[in-house]
């Protein structure tokens, strides 16, 4: 019976991790090409400040939506809605993938998510805000 539910597991398991790895590749376009130097780093909002503060060139987007943005930001953040559907273009069009990009939204969720994109497009370093906003 022991060997029965061992099987059993090792099927769905590699069922599981065939499908993941489909997933994936169907996921990522063949012409994105991602820096083996890219780097995503998630920080509190202490060091947040202190790497934006000494940073060369930052670059800060607050990825919420206009109306959020408009609420409150962080002082010299510029918006660019990540649920628009020109999210993409706007990144590529308003940023240089060579300078720091500093991303937040109001709890993380969303920056989180952006900086994934930031990635896959080719930026080098981003640092994502811990906690959005909320905690700003």
């Amino acid at each position: 019976m022991k060997v029965f539910y061992l099987a059993v597991f090792a099927f769905f398991f590699t069922a599981c991790q065939s499908q993941h790895t489909e997933n994936q590749a169907a996921t990522v376009p063949s012409t994105t090409t991602v820096p083996a130097t890219a780097v995503v780093e998630n920080l509190d909002k202490a060091t947040f400040a202190a790497a934006l503060s000494t940073a060369t060139s930052p670059q800060l987007i607050d990825v919420r939506t206009p109306r959020e943005y408009d609420t409150g930001h962080i002082e010299n953040a510029v918006n660019i809605d990540f649920l628009s559907p020109d999210f993409e273009e706007k990144i590529l069009a308003q940023l240089d993938k060579d300078k720091p990009v500093f991303v937040y939204c109001q709890v993380g969720g969303r920056s989180a998510k952006a900086a994934t994109v930031l990635k896959k497009q080719g930026f080098k370093t981003i640092y994502e805000l811990k906690g959005g906003y909320a905690v700003w």
